[in-house]
């Protein structure tokens, strides 16, 4: 008998999803499978495909924000990227801040190399398209999915997972929303072609100061030399960079007690600052911040557990803007150009609040309101892009599939609007607590369980986890 097993998404984790399942096949008397991977909103069905939104740029200037020698898509094997780039003859070390499009060649080398491997009795077709609409058939024990796609088209199948990967920023919140319509504001600014008509010419205003606007700032930099930047958020935090040709990381700086003492966000943060500063005196100084935030990554999805609700928005609404800034760090040579660009007054940062925007024929005008001051100013650009990132939100995200999903109540979101609910084989949980035994989900939807679900280190583990549970809910 052969199960068909539907994977939604084709970036980095269902990419690795397909991959594990394969590479589970080969040499191993399981159940035939039959993968389809869907790759949704691909023209040709391949397109892009491992790549998604964070390894899909062509631009060699955007970096991994990882040192090569800890990006394997593999835990069990930690040198597999690095093995996969000195075998094409890339001089690299584990310290190595190598091109994103890397990562989206060695993703695409991974899954072909798991079909090679894998015997005739199991296949990976993939497709193009967006699965619109999901309907649970019941049939057997587990049941059977129906899903529809934007085009017509329909697939039945025995497991699907959710790997939807990232969604579009969500507009800034304000009582007016018509320059959102403007051709000079830019919503995603990862959407196919959406920095191509920018005039350079004019000053850019950015809405958010981390990654996204790193990476917004060096495409367009690149390709108009003498270009000027504004980048505002609320407190203005850049990320911090790593160090350079770091070693791979010791998770032994963890603060003391963090898991026995109060789960909230106070107590958390006081904890973090203790361990920080007896670090540094216990090393003569030569112990860094870093080593104590990289300890945390282990203990992460264990602190996020314990954290009450309010809590959990407490350290949302007051501690997220720190954590990222320090957590999800620059590649050094990343922070070395935009402090370049800061000295040289190309790219000015403020601490600000956006609260109005309107466009015209000549330009864009934003007001503003810096951090700490009660009036509020303007200023008149060509283009407004939104970098703030990622929505968490599927609900703002308007994708269709998890909006049918939520009508039929087949998912629930959370409270702090970061996911969708799961349970610890990472089955989807409906809207009265129960699991769903066929549905799963992998990718950044998982925030709402572990908080950290963004970077490969989780990512990796979170499908190795999906993939043990999917196999074992065919012998159930």
């Amino acid at each position: 008998m052969t199960h068909t097993i539907a994977i939604i998404g084709a970036g980095f984790s269902g990419t690795i999803m397909a991959a594990r399942l394969l590479r589970a096949q080969a040499g191993a008397t399981l159940p035939a499978l039959k993968i389809v991977l869907i790759n949704r909103g691909a023209q040709g069905a391949t397109d892009n495909l491992g790549r998604g939104l964070a390894y899909g740029t062509k631009s060699d200037a955007h970096l991994l924000n990882v040192p090569a020698g800890r990006m394997s898509a593999f835990p069990e094997a930690e040198n597999d990227f690095l093995n996969f780039l000195t075998q094409r003859g890339l001089k690299v070390s584990g310290g190595t801040f190598v091109s994103r499009r890397w990562y989206g060649e060695y993703l695409r080398h991974i899954l072909d190399s798991a079909v090679a491997a894998c015997g005739a009795e199991t296949t990976l077709k993939i497709i193009g398209g967006e699965v619109a609409s999901l309907t649970m058939l019941q049939k057997q024990k587990q049941g059977i999915s129906l899903l529809k796609f934007a085009n017509g088209r329909e697939l039945m199948a025995d497991r699907v997972v959710l790997a939807l990967g990232n969604f579009a920023p969500t507009n800034p919140a304000l009582s007016e929303a018509a320059g959102f319509l403007s051709t000079r504001y830019i919503r995603d600014p990862w959407a196919p072609g959406a920095l191509d008509e920018i005039d350079g010419t004019q000053s850019i205003a950015l809405i958010g100061t981390g990654l996204t606007m790193f990476d917004v700032v060096l495409s367009l930099s690149a390709k108009w030399p003498q270009a000027t930047f504004t980048a505002f958020s609320r407190r203005g935090l850049l990320p911090q960079p790593h160090r350079e040709a770091t070693s791979p990381p010791q998770f032994d700086h963890a603060p003391e007690h963090i898991l026995d003492g109060p789960a909230t966000a106070r107590a958390y943060l006081r904890a973090v600052r203790t361990a920080v500063t007896r670090h540094a005196q216990q090393s003569n100084g030569v112990g860094n911040w870093r080593d104590v935030i990289a300890s945390l990554r282990p203990i992460t999805p264990a602190l996020w557990h314990r954290l009450p609700p309010e809590e959990r928005a407490r350290l949302l609404r007051h501690v997220l803007p720190y954590w990222e800034s320090h957590r999800h760090r620059a590649a050094p040579a990343i922070a070395r150009t935009i402090d370049g660009l800061i000295v040289d007054k190309r790219l000015q940062i403020m601490a600000a609040r956006l609260i109005g925007m309107t466009t015209d024929i000549n330009a864009a005008h934003l007001t503003l309101r810096r951090r700490h001051q009660a009036h509020a100013e303007r200023i008149s650009v060509g283009t407004i892009i939104n970098c703030t990132g990622p929505t968490s939100d599927f609900r703002t995200a308007n994708e269709a599939l998890l909006l049918n999903l939520h009508a039929q109540g087949l998912i629930s979101p959370d409270l702090n609007r970061l996911g969708i609910e799961v349970n610890d084989q990472l089955q989807v949980i409906d809207k009265n607590g129960r699991a769903i035994p066929n549905l799963f989900c992998v990718g950044p939807l998982l925030k709402a369980r572990f908080w950290e679900a963004t970077a490969v280190p989780e990512l990796r583990e979170h499908a190795r986890h999906a993939v043990n549970a999917l196999l074992a809910s065919f012998k159930n």
